[in-house]
């Protein structure tokens, strides 16, 4: 399956898709995007898109009368996920897809904001075994369940679901696996007010001064899920 369309579902401004971009890029997909932050958001016809990717954002999936707009894009996401259009969620997006197909999301039992391991389970499909002992960035006071019929495919110490097939074409990620270096700046500067002192919680200097090869590793790893993701298979043939 060749990447032509792909749409981006963003909450800010300031939660961008990062690598996800560059990947999208070099498979010179045209991309459109609903910013839901925007006055006029508009959702597209789930036809020709090859890829849907929804973002995360500092909202809760609970907080539906500040943002109305969060119960149409469970709406579109779960139509989109029916469908079988490939779909990525990451952190509020993934929340979003297990709420979507009648998961839960509640408070974590500690928040997770740093750069801490995976420990990857082991998957009946054939999505690629990439995840385990993977150190990613984690941003999140929440987390979801799997629902009926969802596969876990990673944890961490402090979230029990980090990753999990929620369909075929369906992957969530807690984690954020797209962040590029100016996109944790850009999250400290916004939502620093959340770096409170905690069992899970590093320090404003500890997150930005993190390795790069760190971010490598993880962009390498989102390439290959990203691939398996909008690969066509023999059930499409």
């Amino acid at each position: 399956m060749a990447v032509k369309r792909a749409h981006i579902l963003q909450h800010v401004v300031f939660e961008g898709p990062g690598y996800i971009a560059d990947w999208l890029s070099a498979h010179g997909a045209e991309v459109s995007t609903t910013a839901w932050y925007d006055g006029n958001p508009e959702l597209p016809a789930l036809d020709g898109i090859d890829l849907l990717v929804c973002l995360g954002g500092p909202m809760s999936v609970h907080d539906n009368e500040q943002y109305p707009w969060l119960a149409d894009e469970r709406t579109f996401l779960r139509e989109a996920i029916t469908r079988g259009v490939p779909t990525l969620g990451i952190c509020l997006g993934a929340q979003q897809m297990s709420l979507c197909l009648g998961g839960e999301v509640n408070p974590n039992p500690v928040r997770e904001i740093g750069w801490f391991g995976l420990s990857g389970h082991a998957s009946t499909s054939s999505i690629p075994n990439v995840l385990d002992d993977l150190c990613v960035l984690h941003w999140h006071g929440e987390c979801f369940s799997l629902p009926d019929g969802a596969e876990l495919l990673a944890s961490s110490k402090a979230c029990g679901v980090q990753a999990a097939l929620l369909g075929d074409r369906a992957l969530a990620l807690q984690c954020h696996l797209e962040i590029k270096p100016d996109g944790l700046e850009d999250l400290v500067a916004h939502c620093g007010d959340e770096l409170a002192a905690g069992p899970a919680v590093q320090s404003t200097e500890t997150l930005l001064q993190w390795p790069k090869t760190t971010y490598e590793e993880m962009h390498k790893t989102l390439t290959k899920l990203l691939s398996w993701l909008t690969t066509t298979r023999t059930s499409d043939k």
